[in-house]
């Protein structure tokens, strides 16, 4: 039993996958209508037979509302699938990272003197001297990694590169290196073959994630069927 201005209020019985009642008593309790339990029997319900249309229209509506619930969240694990494939950037070279005796020691050195030393004694600072030290090379080792990647895929053409974009040259670094560390960033383009500011704007999580956009294209955008937009001319302009 309800009170009519609840029903009124509540918009009445709606077809769903939910039974009517319990769709219609939920918007009530959602409205803030308080609701009360009897505590003596008012309506006696017989039920003659398990096959009574009833209860066979009610086990369809339960069955469709489950059905509804597991495609649903079967969308919602391959969105989760789609999104770790997404964001997992460069496994190999990670792995291989994490299983580099320098990195562990330069892990274990960093915990040391962030957790034990006070900041900005002697010994805090060598330390992280002594870190930065070690972890260069693994640095080096990766840019060097990723350079020849970017060398190697007919993307990028080094006189185009810096024809296009003469300040590159008073940085003193090379045209790849340039690109791979600041170029892609900015919305350079390394090439005619490929846009670094259209590729960013047509996928945002390779700005988000703060990758350059022709490495992200090489390892992960060409497995996922994205495109390569050619480069068209944004009068030198930075993104």
């Amino acid at each position: 039993m309800y009170r009519r201005a609840a029903y009124q209020q509540t918009g009445g019985y709606v077809k769903e996958t939910l039974p009517e009642d319990a769709s219609l008593f939920a918007r009530m309790l959602d409205a803030g209508w308080r609701a009360e339990l009897v505590d003596e029997f008012l309506l006696e319900y017989r039920q003659h037979s398990k096959d009574q249309a009833n209860i066979i229209k009610t086990l369809e509506l339960q069955n469709a509302h489950y059905v509804m619930q597991i495609r649903r969240l079967e969308e919602q694990l391959a969105e989760a699938q789609a999104y770790f494939e997404k964001f997992n950037i460069t496994s190999n070279l990670l792995k291989q990272i994490v299983l580099n005796r320098s990195w562990r020691l330069f892990t274990y050195l960093s915990r040391l003197y962030d957790k034990i030393l006070p900041a900005d004694s002697f010994q805090s600072v060598f330390l992280e001297k002594l870190t930065a030290f070690l972890y260069k090379p693994i640095q080096i080792n990766m840019e060097n990694r990723l350079i020849k990647l970017i060398q190697d895929s007919g993307y990028f053409d080094p006189d185009w590169y810096v024809s296009q974009y003469p300040d590159v040259i008073h940085t003193g670094m090379e045209p790849a290196r340039h690109y791979l560390l600041l170029g892609g960033f900015e919305g350079l383009s390394p090439g005619k073959d490929f846009s670094s500011k259209e590729y960013m704007e047509l996928y945002p999580d390779v700005w988000i994630l703060r990758m350059n956009p022709l490495v992200h294209f090489l390892l992960h955008g060409k497995q996922e069927g994205r495109k390569a937009a050619p480069h068209r001319n944004h009068a030198n302009k930075r993104f």
